[in-house]
Formats: C-alpha cells, sequence, structure tokens
C-alpha cells in the first residue's frame, strides 16, 4: 500500500478509535454530546429515522422535526461526488446548502430553547467527557 492510500486509511483508523473511546466512556455515540453533554443539532435523527420506518410519523416528528429532509438530502450526500463530475457546483446548490444549514440552526435553537434540559432527545449527558474534567479539576483545586 502506498502513502498516498495509506494517509486516510490512518486517519480513518484513528477517528474510529476515538470515537470508540467517547462511547466506551460515555455510552453517547453524539461527539458533541459526548464531548460538551449538550445534544448537537441532529440529536434524535437516528430515533427519528427508526420510528419513520416503523410508520410512527408524529413520533419521528417528536425526536428530529427536520427527518424527512434529512432523508430526501441523504440521496444526494451519497452520491454527491459521482454527480458533481456530471455537473458542476452551481450558486444554487451553494445556496440551498446555506438555507439548509440555517433551517437545521434555527430548529436546534427552538429544541433548545423548548425542550432542553427536559424532553427526549435534548437532554444533557451526565456522564460527558468535558464536565467530567471540568469537575476533576475543580475538585483537586478546591482541596
Amino acid at each position: 500500500m502506498n502513502r498516498i492510500r495509506l494517509v486516510p486509511a490512518l486517519r480513518a483508523a484513528a477517528l474510529l478509535l476515538v470515537w470508540g473511546g467517547l462511547f466506551l466512556l460515555t455510552d453517547s455515540l453524539c461527539w458533541l454530546q459526548a464531548l460538551f453533554g449538550v445534544p448537537c443539532p441532529g440529536c434524535g435523527s437516528t430515533r427519528a429515522a427508526i420510528a419513520l420506518l416503523h410508520g410512527h410519523f408524529s413520533e419521528a416528528f417528536a425526536f428530529h422535526p427536520l427527518i424527512p429532509l434529512s432523508l430526501a438530502i441523504l440521496p444526494y450526500s451519497v452520491f454527491r461526488d459521482a454527480l458533481r463530475q456530471r455537473w458542476p457546483v452551481r450558486a444554487a446548490e451553494r445556496i440551498t446548502l446555506m438555507c439548509v444549514i440555517a433551517l437545521y440552526m434555527f430548529v436546534y435553537a427552538a429544541r433548545m430553547v423548548f425542550l432542553f434540559p427536559h424532553t427526549q432527545p435534548m437532554v444533557p449527558l451526565e456522564g460527558a467527557l468535558w464536565p467530567r474534567i471540568f469537575r476533576w479539576v475543580l475538585g483537586i483545586i478546591s482541596k
């Protein structure tokens, strides 16, 4: 295996090791929640997709209201590179992407205001890594 192929493989392996370590320490698959304890803009998407696949539409919407948009974007994101070889990125694609990001951030802010910290999936993670480290440091300083 030459160096050009080895570097991305090593990066992917390191990423998986860090992600696995965070999961073992915190029992959360979400990087943001595992590190800081707060839910990310996509929190609840997996549970929403599973509920949607089972035909539980109101439950899916409760877990994440943008799950239909996420599932609509998924095929494009998977085949994006192949599509870009045929059609170059246009300004409309950039504007659409910025609108989707803005919509996700708006919904995230609304969910944080109305659902945090008492409604699933917008609850803080008790065993998050950064708060643990912070409490440990404060415990050392206060002694």
